[in-house]
């Protein structure tokens, strides 16, 4: 059993918390999967996803990108210290930040599948607790 609690309403960012209560079976621990997918549009006629950029930010190591060119292509990143879609048919960044160490993935979509996915994977185990911030924003001036 997992307890999940949001905080909403501190400015642009919601604090998702995840607590492993108990858990049947043998395993020590577990994995924590939070992502977000992205299907931009207003119909179910999606629109064109070139020139959304996929992006990892890892401790220590800088930006690695992955524009969207419907490729189904996947990007991990052992140390995300956060990762994020710029979207800018819409003007917005959204956001995913760990409160602890995380693999990020980002995830290309398919012309028959046009989504993209931006996820961080944590360990944990029981009683731990994991934080994960979900901020979006305008994009950034260039």
């Amino acid at each position: 059993m997992v307890r999940s609690t949001w905080e909403v309403g501190r400015g642009p960012a919601i604090a998702m918390r995840r607590t492993v209560l108990a858990f049947a079976g043998d395993a020590a621990n577990l994995r924590l999967v939070e992502q977000f997918s992205g299907r931009p549009g207003t119909t179910e006629y999606p629109v064109d996803m070139r020139g959304i950029r996929l992006w990892a930010d890892d401790v220590g190591r800088g930006r690695h990108e992955l524009p969207c060119s419907y490729s189904g292509r996947q990007l991990d990143r052992p140390a995300a210290a956060a990762v994020g879609a710029d979207v800018p048919h819409v003007g917005a960044r959204v956001v995913l930040r760990p409160g602890a160490a995380a693999v990020g993935s980002l995830q290309d979509g398919l012309l028959f599948t046009p989504s993209f996915r931006v996820g961080l994977t944590q360990a944990i185990t029981l009683g731990q607790e994991t934080l994960t911030w979900l901020e979006t924003s305008p994009l950034p001036s260039r």
